[in-house]
């Protein structure tokens, strides 16, 4: 009998790329990893990269362990979701991802987002379009599509999902091994937009208004953030309740944490 699929679900400036070495030590080329249009990291890679979700035929499934990338669980063929898999996914304070990721387009050079947002600062690069697009509620786009209290819940009620945190991983990783069975380590939690950028963020004229304006912004990633603890495990995918610092939830409570996220 094959091993159960996980699809990790990475959202931008979650620590993804540390995740995918992690997952690539444990399990080897049983690792596909989704990077579509973008060739960075894939020819000094040994990790399996496609471009297109199309070609996740069953039977290429059937090798593989962990299918990871930008991928948005909406865009996912019915050829994935007929393995009937677990999600995994890491989110993060949403100010700090989206402070973070313009950091990052501004150190990127090859980002397609680097010409126009480079010279900008935070607050003023948030009147771009395509950026503002980026750094608001996109983590729960990624998770069900939508920004919607509704799709969230239908998403989380009808799929084994493990969602931990970027600031604290440990609870996470610790979920994740006790459902898939395998050791993950991590080398370091990777820091693509330098170690110093919150500083010279912080020094920018207008940095309280572009705080104020990314937090209204952010305000249902924000309610889904803070609506658990360490780690959220929903469905079949749950370890025992022996385990204090994971949290094991049903469809009701479900209901009950999302509540408040409109």
């Amino acid at each position: 009998m094959a091993a159960p699929l996980a699809v990790f679900i990475h959202i931008p400036k979650t620590a993804g790329m540390a995740l995918k070495q992690g997952f690539f030590e444990a399990v080897g080329h049983q690792v596909i990893w989704y990077h579509g249009d973008s060739n960075e990291y894939v020819e000094k890679s040994p990790i399996r990269h496609i471009r297109s979700l199309n070609r996740l035929t069953p039977g290429v499934l059937r090798n593989c362990r962990i299918l990871g990338g930008h991928i948005r669980f909406h865009t996912l063929p019915g050829s994935v979701m007929m393995f009937q898999p677990t999600f995994l996914t890491i989110i993060r304070d949403p100010v700090a991802r989206a402070i973070s990721l313009y950091t990052y387009i501004q150190r990127k050079q090859t980002h397609r987002l680097h010409a126009g947002l480079s010279p900008l600062t935070l607050c003023q690069a948030l009147s771009l379009p395509e950026f503002r697009r980026k750094a608001c509620d996109q983590q729960l786009r990624f998770i069900c599509g939508k920004r919607r209290r509704k799709a969230l819940r239908k998403t989380l009620n009808q799929h084994r999902f493990i969602v931990g945190k970027f600031e604290n991983l440990a609870p996470f990783i610790a979920a994740v091994e006790r459902h898939l069975q395998i050791p993950i380590t991590l080398a370091g939690q990777t820091r693509n937009s330098g170690g110093d950028y919150m500083e010279k963020v912080r020094a920018q004229p207008d940095f309280e208004a572009a705080i104020e304006l990314l937090r209204k912004l952010n305000a249902k990633d924000q309610q889904f953030y803070d609506s658990f603890e360490d780690v959220l495990v929903t469905g079949d995918g749950a370890p025992d309740s022996a385990q204090p610092t994971l949290r094991s939830t049903s469809a009701l409570e479900i209901t009950a944490l999302l509540r408040e996220v409109a």
